[in-house]
C-alpha cells in the first residue's frame, strides 16, 4: 500500500462527497450525472488517473456514443485514429462514435480527467466491474490496477453494447 494510492483515495472523496465512486482497472471513475438522470442524454464522468504505460486499456470505439474528454489537472496522452496527441491541463478532444482509440496518463503526476458519452450508458459497466471506492483501501485500489480488470470491464462494456475492440490501424466497424 503506497501513500500516493492513498491521496488518490482521499482526493476523489474530497472533489465529490457524496457521490458514486468506483474502483475500475486501477483507476478511480466518479459518476457525476448519469442515464438515469437524463435518459438518453449521456453519462458524465470524473476520472482519477496515476500514471501508466498505457498498457493497461485496448484500443477501442464506441460505436454509437462520442466521447468528450476534458484533461482537468495532468495530461492524458491519446491514440486516437490514426494520430497520436498528448491532451494537457485545460484542454479537450472530441471523439466521434465509432473511432478507434484510447488513452493514458503518461506522467509524472495523477491526471484527473472529465468525459461525457453521449449516449449514456457506461455506469452500468463501472456498477458491474467496478468495486465501490468506499469498500476497497488503498492495497485493493492498486491491485485492481491489471490488464486483466481492465478486459473484464472492457468485456462488460462489449457486451452492453458500449465498446467494440479495434486492432491497431483497423477502420471503425472492425
Amino acid at each position: 500500500m503506497t501513500r500516493d494510492t492513498e491521496r488518490l483515495i482521499e482526493l476523489a472523496h474530497e472533489r465529490w462527497p457524496g457521490f458514486e465512486k468506483w474502483a475500475v482497472g486501477g483507476d478511480i471513475v466518479i459518476v457525476l450525472a448519469d442515464a438515469g438522470i437524463a435518459p438518453g442524454h449521456g453519462t458524465w464522468t470524473e476520472c482519477i488517473e496515476p500514471p501508466n504505460d498505457g498498457s493497461m486499456l485496448p484500443i477501442h470505439q464506441h460505436p454509437e456514443q462520442a466521447q468528450f474528454v476534458r484533461v482537468v489537472r495532468g495530461r492524458l496522452r491519446f491514440i486516437c485514429g490514426e494520430r497520436e496527441i498528448v491532451v494537457r491541463s485545460g484542454k479537450s478532444i472530441l471523439i466521434p462514435p465509432g473511432t478507434p482509440h484510447k488513452a493514458w496518463n503518461p506522467g509524472p503526476g495523477v491526471t484527473i480527467a472529465h468525459s461525457v458519452f453521449t449516449p449514456g450508458g457506461n455506469e452500468a459497466a463501472y456498477r458491474q466491474q467496478g468495486v465501490r471506492l468506499e469498500d476497497i483501501d488503498a492495497a485493493g485500489l492498486h491491485a485492481q490496477k491489471s490488464v486483466a480488470a481492465n478486459e473484464q470491464l472492457a468485456q462488460s462494456m462489449a457486451e452492453m453494447g458500449l465498446l467494440a475492440r479495434c486492432e491497431p490501424g483497423a477502420p471503425a466497424g472492425h
